[in-house]
């Protein structure tokens, strides 16, 4: 018999096979202002987190543990401290890369797809509205910015929705 329900743990879980792959390479390498070994241990804080499925929270709440001076520090209203833009920024990362990769997958299997920057909050940048003001585009396209996929800044609060392409009407 098929599993149809999932348990709470499995239905809000941020585990992202291709995520935490993306992060097992490259986790941590664009944090500016920190030594090799900080960088490896937020690295492996930040896999931790991906193959686990922590929240933002959980995550930003990790690094701060091991680096107290992370707690503090962002020019962003919507964002906390260092450690959760470090959290969010690396984890848009990595979930942008996972999706992109697996609509690629699935243009590679014969599907024509399609992709669409979402942009979500306040404060907007052109770049990023310019990118949602083109509408559909096919996945294997940059947007106008240059970007294949969110997040295009730090602390970037967009998104992206990919769909198969539309046929004839």
């Amino acid at each position: 018999m098929a599993k149809d329900l999932f348990t709470p743990e499995e239905a809000f879980s941020l585990s992202n096979p291709r995520a935490t792959a993306y992060l097992m390479q490259h986790g941590a390498e664009l944090i500016t202002g920190i030594d090799e070994t900080t960088r490896a241990t937020i690295h492996d804080i930040l896999v931790r987190g991906s193959q686990e499925g922590w929240s933002y929270d959980t995550t930003t709440k990790a690094i701060t543990e091991q680096f107290p001076e992370f707690a503090v520090g962002t020019p962003y209203k919507h964002v906390r401290s260092r450690a959760h833009l470090v959290a969010i920024d690396e984890s848009a990362n990595a979930y942008g890369e996972a999706e992109l990769q697996q609509a690629l997958e699935m243009q590679g299997r014969g599907i024509d797809m399609e992709k669409f920057w979402l942009v979500t909050g306040g404060n907007i940048c052109e770049d990023c509205l310019a990118n949602a003001e083109q509408g559909w585009i096919p996945v294997d396209k940059p947007w106008q910015s240059g970007h294949m996929r969110y997040p295009a800044h730090p602390a970037c609060r967009c998104s992206m929705l990919q769909r198969a392409a539309k046929t004839g009407a």
